[in-house]
């Protein structure tokens, strides 16, 4: 069986609107898969998002499993001009990321404190691999059946390409936890490279409450908790307002509450908090941070204004209702 995909171009926003739809036809399957892939970025969090080719990875995961697992060689040979192109170098890169994730491994095992260097290193290798795959959960998990029907080969596809790409989100998470608890947390001997850890540690359990649910999810929510408040308190009194560190911290602590706590008011007051405090020292702020703080600064802004806008339509909905109920 020759398997001909095809994938329509629909449309492409700006960066600023995070936005990406992809209409993706697989076709001489046993029924033909026609799905609608959009990924919306809500929020703004320091974690990297590949949105351009958000579709190729969805192709190789959704052709690499289950019955289709044999048939993965043909279409990466298939010719697409150039989306044929970018999905080879998408390929290769997804290859190059997993060599990467192995080295620092690695290096992360070794004695001693990393580097901040290293630590940078580290952190892009598994940012690339668990950005993919996050990205690739929430296409599935938006994906709407048309016709409703549960038992459909759609639906079945659907859930068993979630059920995969849940397993391996959860052992690269389980894998990067596990070097911060035995290696990484205990070397740590800087306040900075104390809090990057602990930040580092709150993100991949925040990751894991993303997909969970019931108890798990509770569980790694507390987990995500208690590692986000000891960096808190180890920035809050070693590090420097202006510190990009202590920056991105706040950053991801505040979209922990709003996402994951669904306590928006909270996150809007972690984030005001730093932002303001950050703003107060600027003259402070060494010309080798400028740009990272002022990145984080912005994106700190940015999250307020949709987080309060969000807000104030809840509060004006919660008014208006018993109205309309009368």
């Amino acid at each position: 069986m020759k398997i001909q995909p095809s994938w329509t171009y629909v449309s492409r926003e700006t960066d600023t609107d995070r936005v990406a739809i992809y209409d993706l036809k697989l076709r001489n399957l046993p029924k033909p898969i026609a799905c609608k892939l959009t990924h919306t970025k809500r929020r703004i969090s320091v974690s990297h998002y590949r949105i351009l080719f958000d579709h190729i990875t969805f192709v190789i995961e959704f052709t690499c499993t289950g019955w289709l697992g044999a048939h993965y060689h043909t279409l990466g040979k298939c010719r697409m001009g150039a989306k044929g192109r970018c999905f080879s170098r998408k390929w290769r890169s997804k290859q190059k990321d997993m060599t990467m994730l192995k080295v620092m491994n690695e290096v992360a095992k070794m004695p001693g404190e990393l580097s901040t260097e290293g630590r940078n290193l580290l952190s892009v290798a598994y940012k690339n691999v668990i950005g993919a795959k996050r990205s690739s959960w929430r296409m599935l998990s938006s994906i709407e059946q048309k016709d409703g029907d549960e038992n459909s080969p759609e639906a079945q596809a659907q859930r068993m390409l979630q059920t995969t790409v849940e397993k391996e989100l959860s052992e690269v998470c389980g894998s990067i936890l596990s070097l911060l608890d035995k290696h990484l947390i205990p070397s740590a001997q800087t306040p900075e490279c104390k809090v990057f850890f602990y930040k580092m540690k709150g993100d991949y359990e925040r990751y894991l409450a993303e997909i969970a649910s019931g108890d798990a999810r509770k569980q790694a929510a507390e987990n995500s908790l208690v590692a986000y408040k000891a960096a808190s308190d180890i920035a809050s009194q070693e590090l420097q307002t202006t510190n990009p560190v202590r920056l991105g911290l706040a950053l991801n602590f505040s979209v922990f509450y709003y996402e994951i706590l669904n306590n928006p008011h909270r996150a809007c007051q972690l984030a005001q908090e730093a932002y303001k405090l950050a703003v107060d020292d600027l003259d402070k702020l060494r010309d080798e941070n400028y740009k990272d703080t002022t990145l984080i600064m912005q994106l700190l802004r940015d999250n307020l204004t949709l987080w309060n806008s969000d807000i104030q339509g809840d509060e004006t909905a919660d008014t208006v209702q018993p109205v309309a109920a009368q």
